[in-house]
Formats: structure tokens, sequence, C-alpha cells
């Protein structure tokens, strides 16, 4: 099966751990909660907001998407760690279409699903996606909400969007190749958990990066 979905569920982060792409999906996850606070200086009218959806995607690290780092997390007690990771990240954010009309987001070209945003930055920038050590052919991607059934179409394979998924020939063949996403809240109809999204969202950086190390 091309895609995994493993959800962020407290309830389930014993479990979670033994998952293919579990930590790297965290420290993706960490950088969004830090990417949407530097995103709010492009201003009121950005597109950058509480209920935008965020997304990155592991990759390989190159002149234009460098290692990523631990972040500082100032919980008492947690060592500081400031060593270079073995993967970069891409960001995508479902309103970057917005963004880019005022402030070129380099490697974005359209688009209004995070996902979708965060893999075609990363191509557009020729960068390769990360697989995960010791599990060839397997990729991370990490998204806030549940990627509806459209992004999991267009990450699985051809479909009739207008621009598809650029890393279906560069993951390997298909059929042979895994793409965990992680996510933390449903995408559902009555948007109950959405909500919960612009509710995180919007709270302070700190208490966002506190509750992923602990609690995703």
């Amino acid at each position: 099966m091309p895609v995994v979905l493993h959800k962020f569920d407290p309830a389930q982060q014993q479990q979670n751990q033994a998952s293919p792409g579990y930590l790297i999906a965290k420290v993706l996850a960490l950088h969004c909660a830090d990417q949407y606070d530097l995103n709010q200086t492009f201003g009121v009218g950005s597109g950058i907001a509480a209920w935008s959806c965020w997304a990155a995607v592991a990759i390989t690290p190159n002149a234009v998407h460098q290692a990523l780092h631990h972040l500082q997390v100032n919980i008492p007690g947690a060592p500081a760690n400031f060593n270079p990771l073995a993967f970069s990240s891409a960001f995508g954010n479902s309103q970057m279409g917005t963004v880019n009309r005022t402030v070129n987001v380099p490697g974005f070209d359209g688009g209004a699903h995070a996902e979708r945003a965060a893999i075609r930055a990363a191509a557009a920038a020729n960068s390769a996606p990360y697989q995960i050590p010791g599990n060839p052919h397997h990729y991370v991607l990490f998204v806030q909400l549940e990627p509806c059934q459209h992004c999991h179409g267009w990450l699985t394979g051809p479909t009739r969007a207008r621009v598809a998924n650029p890393w279906l020939n560069r993951m390997g063949p298909h059929g042979q190749w895994t793409f965990h996403v992680w996510y933390r809240w449903f995408y559902g109809a009555n948007g109950f958990e959405t909500a919960q999204m612009a509710l995180w969202n919007a709270s302070q950086r700190h208490q966002r990066v506190i509750d992923i190390v602990q609690n995703w």
C-alpha cells in the first residue's frame, strides 16, 4: 500500500513510537509549530492564520533545503540539543497561494492543499524525498489534518489534478514505495477537529511545542 496513515493520538503514544517514521514526523511537526509563528510576519491578509493547515515533508538536504536542527524546547530537565539532523524539510500550507501573491515562497507554484504544497515546493527545488534509515523507499510526511480523499489519491498516483504529484517517479517503482503520512486531527464534515486545530494553532509557541514533545 503506497500510503499509510498514522494519527498522533496521545492515547496511542506508546504504540505510535514503534511505527515507521514516528520520530521524523514529530520533528516535522515541531518545525511546523515554529513556521506558523514565522509566517505571521507576512501580515494581515497573507492568509496564514489559525485555520490554515500546515504540512512538512522530510527531504534529503541540499543547497536550498539545508539540514534541520533540533529545536530548543524549554522543558525543565530536557537537555539542549543543537546538532544537525540527517534530513531537511519543505513546508506547505493550505493558504500558500494567497501568501505567494505577496511574499514569494521559493519553489511554490500554486495550490490550496498543505501536503501538495509541501511536496511541490520540494520538487521545484529539486529536493529528493528522504528515506527512513533502514527502510528503503519509505518516506515521511506530516500534515496537521488527515488528508482528504482527493489528496490521498494525489499522493498515491495519477489523478485528474492540474498538477500531478511530481515525486511519483522519484520514490521507486509504483507499488514498491510507502509514504508514511502522520497527522494530528481528523478531517471530517462536521469540522469539529478542524476547530480543535485552529485553537491549537492560536495558542502560544511554547504551548504547542511542549504539547508535541510530551503528548504526540
